[in-house]
């Protein structure tokens, strides 16, 4: 099974995307993890390994992308990221073959 996550800064009405750097990191949850640990973990906390991360987590200006092959039965989180503390609206795409279950997480 694989996947490819791209996020982007999201183009205002009638202008341009900020310059905000993004990233994309994907999570493999451990069996019956709850999927709120990547978000709530401090920096320096624990968090679940790293299965990819977009341009081997250096962030990239308005757009990243991540690809990797996902194991079948296993849970995942997916966090966009910035380098600087702001808010920018994004949109995250994600394609998997073959079809998988995708939630949101808030």
């Amino acid at each position: 099974m694989g996947i490819i996550a791209r996020v982007h800064v999201a183009s205002p009405p009638g202008g341009s995307p900020g310059g905000a750097a993004l990233n994309v990191t994907l999570y493999l949850l451990p069996i019956g993890g709850d999927p709120q640990v990547p978000l709530d973990a401090s920096p320096a906390g624990p968090r679940p390994p790293v299965v990819a991360t977009s341009n081997g987590g250096i962030y990239e200006t308005e757009t990243a992308v991540l690809e990797a092959r996902l194991a079948n039965g296993r849970r995942y989180v997916l966090v966009p990221s910035t380098f600087d503390p702001v808010e920018v609206e994004f949109v995250l795409e994600v394609y998997s073959f073959p079809r998988c279950d995708i939630r949101q997480v808030q």
